[in-house]
């Protein structure tokens, strides 16, 4: 009865072939770039959830995956402070947020 399986991994014959992709990282926007940058998101036509989102990352310094995974119950608006949990935060600390008015 034939298996069908591969006798060996065709894959290690290319061990060295490819070049791996250098990563990308896009640069930060100096002091002399944030007003435009801030006009040109007033103006975004897109979602306003996006420009919301934007806003929020440029204010607080958060990833995009902490503010993706926020939940309202972290949020106390009468202390005015968000409390991101330690079992979230990569340094196991927590991170706590104070919010202006």
């Amino acid at each position: 009865m034939q298996s069908f399986l591969a006798e060996h991994n065709p894959v290690s014959d290319l061990v060295g072939v490819l070049k791996a992709l250098k990563q990308k990282y896009f640069p930060h926007l100096s002091v002399h770039e944030m007003g435009e940058f801030q006009r040109h998101l007033k103006n975004y036509s897109g979602s306003k959830i996006t420009q919301i989102a934007t806003q929020l990352l440029m204010l607080t310094g958060l990833k995009t995956i902490e503010l993706r995974s926020a939940e309202w119950t972290k949020i106390n608006s009468e202390k005015r402070l968000w409390q991101i949990p330690v079992a979230r935060m990569k340094m196991k600390r927590p991170h706590i947020i104070a919010l202006s008015q």
